[in-house]
């Protein structure tokens, strides 16, 4: 479902499926892109290479009001809490490094995130970087703020603005260069009968 604010007032945010209690306002949310500048000496202008999409960092400002939103939260708190420690049978399974990683993803797991503007980002896993203590406001509204990071896994994507089309064919200097690496080719062929 895309974000449409006016016609589906949809501002419901789904952490693991469960709501998170309360009016919810995501802040923060950006997507941000990784460019590489590449400048000669003395020239003018720059090629841009695209090194990626960054991770969003946005936070999650939950404003609880009433006795059933308190009620909501402690149901819901656990969820987003600390993970708990390792228990001792899981440190002595560690013997490689591999099998450190695997006790570290069951500790922090990412967790899926559903909300229409988030959506448009692209944004369906989270893991949680942060959870601030409630904050009173002057109306006797609490605010929690839950800080967010999007988890991805890596994807290879590599290019060049302004680069050359492949599909579009050669320049003219590779074609000169092909032309002349199958005379030497040919030269080469020749002299060695």
């Amino acid at each position: 479902m895309t974000f449409d604010p006016l016609r589906r007032p949809e501002d419901d945010v789904y952490i693991s499926d469960r709501l998170v209690p309360g009016v919810v306002v995501i802040q923060g949310l950006k997507a941000e892109r990784d460019w590489e500048e590449r400048r000669s000496f003395g020239m003018m202008g720059a090629m841009l290479r695209y090194k990626g999409q960054k991770l969003s960092h946005f936070s999650l400002l939950v404003s609880l009001y009433t006795e059933e939103h308190w009620d909501d939260w402690l149901e819901f708190g656990p969820l987003i809490r600390r993970p708990p420690q390792p228990d001792r049978s899981q440190l002595a399974a560690i013997t490689s490094i591999p099998s450190l990683h695997r006790v570290m993803r069951t500790q922090a797991p990412p967790l899926s995130i559903r909300n229409p503007i988030l959506e448009e980002y692209r944004i369906r896993q989270v893991v949680v970087e942060d959870v601030l203590a409630p904050v009173e406001d002057e109306k006797g509204f609490w605010t929690i703020e839950i800080k967010l990071i999007q988890y991805q896994r890596p994807q290879r994507i590599l290019s060049t603005s302004g680069g050359r089309d492949r599909e579009a064919g050669t320049s003219r200097q590779d074609r000169e260069i092909a032309a002349l690496t199958s005379e030497l080719n040919g030269l080469a062929a020749a002299g060695n009968r």
